[in-house]
């Protein structure tokens, strides 16, 4: 592709000289199919390609430099770089970042150049923007500034095109959002004043106003207000000024709040109406004065129009409720009452008529709710309580609805959230809640978490944060009724979360079933528990407290699902001949032994696997488990001792042992509860060694598993007078040789042993290395041979196009490349990291990775230390002019080249072992002692390599004894 590449990039500037444009647009297009088309490309790829096409001296940005003179014979050319800078941003944003400085330098050119075409303007604004959105920029304030001033210059020029200036217009309000601190005072005035006259200029026409540069210009007011209201805060100059400002762009939004019907283009009114609903506060006291005006229209029109339209006015009415409830609260003191209960009683008539209607849609039921949750505060003031419990008994059965009806469509469940969060918002201003609704709401919360796996990924973030808000209203009240709710709503949500399908069943079945409902697990569920469980301060609910709260109810639901569940077994059966019920008797207790109740081990299963996803590695709840620990450890022990074949336990403590580790729970073990703790886990931990050294299957797994994840700490008494532990590494390599995970997990535990800072004493940290290192050796020599060559996008177009350009051999090198290429397998990671491993301990320890495997009392010493009675060593003669000559001394390193040539099932291996007993045996025959020898090795390469020799002794020098070789015999397979 680079060829392809260079050829092209060489062609474009040629047509620079040639003045041919056509040319250059077919290059640029070819250039974008190759960069940017369908194709997958590896990263190195993209990263070559960008730096190739944006950086090279004929590249696409310097043919933009020097392409602006040629006014209008490359438009069409410059529109397509632009167009494929798009496409590049938003397909390869991290690739770009490196050369976004020189496309923005070139960008600017373009879009303050008067003479070219304002296609080509509009689209280098369109490229800055997408800079902006996609991160490529650097948050530098200076260039930032330096951006901002370059763009604001381009509104003096005259006769700007209205496509132009809506981009504008959009990119200098994000600058206004994104970069705050780039817009001085200045700016900050000379943006405003920009945009208000445009846009009001535009209404003030007699001819149609153009939609086009009005709704730039109120998109980029909308950015700009986010960090910069207008002046308010000073003098009364000042505030007069603010108030008059905030006036204009009221006016503006409310003229266009209406359209005519023949305008199909609407982006500008949509634009006003997000304008009014993002700052509805800079605006409550005009929407108090027209709250007819906005009620009618965004009711009668708004809604009733498009997708598009209805969604913008839903959101509107949603700001106007709110602020007209705000309104209302703050007018209290200041007006006369028969004026708020006028304008309060308008909304609530509404509300009322709209729940209590057989037609209301659902998106109609969810604004009233929504409306009377926003003025529940005014109404609880201004109104009865009477009132008040009438209208919550209707937003009570309204919601009920949604959860009780059984044919639920994907709108209602999308509402629901919503209806949740304002039935809370109505109970917090009750004077009086009964049983029966703080009942009725536990139950539609529940029917919200029960229904949760219908709702897509969007809607989870809502979901989540109407359920916080609902628990914050709670939790208001006061009373213990947020905890009375936890405690029912997590124990039934964590039962119905638990009920689906195993996650195993729904990964065997997932092409035998066709129903749905068989690919439900408990992994449906995750994004609600951890989103409960997520840290931040969203919409000014602050989560910390019902986090704990949350984290509490967690565990004490735990607690009493277990002891519910009925987790016994009993004897297999099969029927005799006679019909009765005769036991089958097996040496495995899996095949053995057969649950009670099946549905209560399938919901502890989920339940185990449930807290696993949510708790292991859930950082910043870790600290609410300290105050569990002692608890925890003393039911799950006993929980464990009671059912000893069920791993499930196992793992919960295994669980629980991590999160307490992390908490440095072990390091200081002074208080007697602390050490009542540790004791009564070391006894489990002598329980489990001696279960993982004689059972079989899933349960030793998690047994291994156990033992090897558990602290260091807890470990140590295990090195001392017993040889158990070592023991258990011996079975779980052995064992992980067909499952790499257990081999990681068993590795990272003698890693822990054996570092720096372990408490381990030296002496069990050298027993300990001298067990394990043999057991790595098998690891070394062997590869995995089932990992396919990945297929690159690069590789596709070579073999497409093998019979016009290239060679089959051509082909066949690029194939070989890709697979030396290709993504390490987890075989290849792990034996990096047993290497890695052995560089980092001691190199006298290094050597006992490999023994000899004769019985003679030489057995016990390790392969490869030096030995200086050697009889077989060579003298390496060096070009040095202090005549060093190093001695190897082979007796050792020959024995262990030959085992791994002949039993290394890794051929790259083998080969580099072959490799070296022929550079050896080269080297000798090519020193000092040629014209002596009488017979020279054979070679003999076919399809197996046979290297038979028998070596003579070599007659002695005075350097050295004489270089005798055992007779060699090797059938190698290449």
């Amino acid at each position: 592709m680079s060829t392809e590449l260079e050829k092209f990039l060489s062609t474009l500037k040629g047509c620079l000289d040639t003045q041919h444009s056509a040319r250059a647009k077919d290059c640029v297009a070819s250039i974008g199919t190759l960069v940017a088309g369908p194709e997958a490309l590896n990263a190195a790829e993209i990263e070559y390609s960008l730096d190739t096409i944006l950086n090279s001296p004929n590249g696409l940005l310097a043919f933009l430099r020097r392409a602006i003179k040629a006014s209008g014979r490359f438009q069409k050319a410059n529109e397509q770089i632009f167009d494929l800078f798009r496409r590049l941003i938003q397909q390869h944003a991290t690739p770009v970042r490196k050369s976004s400085a020189g496309m923005l330098r070139e960008c600017i050119r373009y879009v303050q150049s008067s003479s070219v075409s304002a296609r080509e303007r509009e689209l280098a604004t369109a490229v800055v923007q997408d800079l902006l959105v996609y991160r490529c920029l650097d948050d530098d304030v200076h260039g930032m500034t330096q951006l901002l001033a370059d763009l604001l210059a381009v509104f003096d020029q005259r006769k700007l095109t209205n496509r132009f200036q809506q981009a504008l217009f959009e990119l200098v309000g994000l600058l206004a959002r994104d970069f705050p601190e780039c817009v001085s005072q200045e700016h900050q005035a000379k943006i405003l004043t920009t945009m208000m006259s445009v846009a009001e200029g535009q209404l003030l026409e007699e001819s149609y106003p153009s939609l086009i540069s009005l709704a730039g210009a109120l998109q980029g007011l909308n950015h700009f207000l986010v960090n910069f209201a207008p002046p308010g805060s000073g003098n009364e100059e000042d505030e007069a000024s603010g108030s008059d400002v905030y006036r204009r762009i009221y006016v503006l939004v409310k003229k266009l709040s209406d359209w005519d019907e023949a305008v199909k283009e609407r982006q500008a009114f949509r634009n006003a109406l997000q304008l009014l609903e993002r700052h509805s506060a800079l605006f409550g006291r005009f929407l108090y004065v027209d709250y007819i005006y906005w009620q009618t229209i965004l009711t009668g029109k708004w809604i009733r129009s498009t997708v598009e339209d209805r969604k913008c006015g839903i959101y509107a009415l949603a700001a106007l409720h709110r602020e007209l409830g705000r309104e209302l609260l703050s007018r209290e003191a200041a007006e006369e009452r028969e004026a708020l209960v006028a304008v309060l009683s308008y909304f609530m008539k509404y509300f009322k008529g709209v729940l209590m209607g057989s037609g209301s849609k659902p998106f109609e039921v969810r604004i009233a709710i929504r409306g009377f949750g926003a003025m529940a505060g005014a109404c609880a003031r201004l109104m009865s309580e009477e009132y008040m419990q009438e209208l919550l008994l209707l937003v009570m059965q309204r919601t009920e609805y949604v959860y009780l009806v059984e044919d639920k469509s994907g709108e209602q469940l999308e509402h629901l959230p919503d209806l949740v969060q304002a039935l809370s918002e109505i109970m917090g201003h009750v004077r009086e809640l009964t049983g029966v609704q703080v009942s009725s709401l536990q139950n539609i919360v529940i029917g919200l978490i029960k229904d949760f796996h219908f709702l897509s990924t969007a809607h989870h973030e809502l979901v989540v944060s109407s359920v916080m808000r609902t628990f914050d209203n709670l939790n208001k009240l006061g009373g213990g009724v947020l905890e009375a709710l936890l405690d029912k709503i997590i124990l039934r949500g964590l039962v119905w979360s638990c009920s689906h399908t195993l996650v195993i069943d729904a990964n065997q079945n997932r092409d035998e079933s066709a129903n749905w409902k068989d690919f439900v697990t408990y992994k449906n569920y995750l994004p609600l528990w951890r989103g409960l469980l997520a840290e931040g301060n969203s919409h000014g609910v602050d989560r910390t407290p019902l986090i704990k709260l949350i984290y509490s109810q967690l565990i004490k639901s735990l607690f009493l699902i277990l002891d519910k569940l009925n987790l016994t077994t009993r004897k297999r059966t099969f029927k005799d001949e006679s019909g009765e019920d005769r036991e089958l008797f097996f040496c495995d207790p899996n095949v053995d032994l057969v649950p009670v109740k099946p549905k209560d081990f399938h919901i502890f299963f989920n339940l185990v696997d449930l807290y696993q996803d949510l708790l292991r590695y859930n950082v910043p709840v870790r600290d609410h488990f300290e105050d569990w620990i002692p608890v925890y450890f003393d039911y799950m022990v006993k929980m464990a001792l009671k059912h000893p074949l069920v791993s499930g336990f196992v793992k919960l403590i295994d669980l629980g042992l991590t999160t307490a580790d992390h908490l440095q729970y072990f390091q200081n073990q002074q208080s007697s509860a602390k050490l009542a703790t540790v004791n009564l886990l070391v006894y489990f931990l002598e329980l489990q060694i001696a279960k993982g050294r004689h059972s079989i299957g899933e349960l030793q797994l998690t047994c291994l598993r156990f033992v090897l994840s558990a602290p260091v700490t807890l470990l140590e008494s295990f090195l001392e007078d017993s040889s158990d532990l070592l023991e258990v590494f011996r079975i779980a390599f052995q064992v992980g040789k067909g499952i790499l995970t257990l081999a990681n997990v068993t590795l990272g535990c003698v890693q822990r042993i054996v570092a720096h800072d372990s408490p381990i004493a030296p002496q069990n940290r050298e027993r300990v290395l001298v067990t394990i290192l043999p057991l790595l050796d098998s690891y070394l020599q062997t590869r995995d041979s089932n990992v396919p060559a990945p297929i690159t996008g690069q590789l596709t177009r070579f073999q497409r196009k093998r019979s016009v350009n290239l060679t089959s051999a051509k082909i066949e090198k690029i194939k070989l490349q890709h697979a030396l290429a290709s993504s390490e397998s987890e075989l290849v990671k792990f034996q990096r990291r047993i290497l890695l491993f052995l560089g980092d301990i001691e190199p006298g320890l290094c050597t006992r990775m490999v023994h000899r495997e004769e019985g003679s009392s030489a057995a016990e010493r390790p392969l490869v230390l030096w030995d200086l009675d050697s009889n077989c060593s060579i003298v390496l003669q060096l070009l040095s002019g202090v005549g060093v000559r190093p001695i190897i001394k082979l007796d050792t390193i020959i024995a262990r080249v030959c085992t791994l040539a002949v039993g290394s099932s890794d051929r790259r291996t083998k080969v580099a072992a072959c490799e070296l007993l022929h550079a050896l045996v080269l080297y000798i025959i090519g020193i000092q002692y040629q014209d002596k020898m009488t017979k020279l090795c054979v070679f003999t390469c076919t399809d197996d390599l046979a290297i038979s020799e028998n070596f003579q002794p070599l007659p002695a020098t005075r350097q050295h004894r004489p270089l005798t070789f055992p007779t060699l015999k090797l059938d190698l397979l290449t």
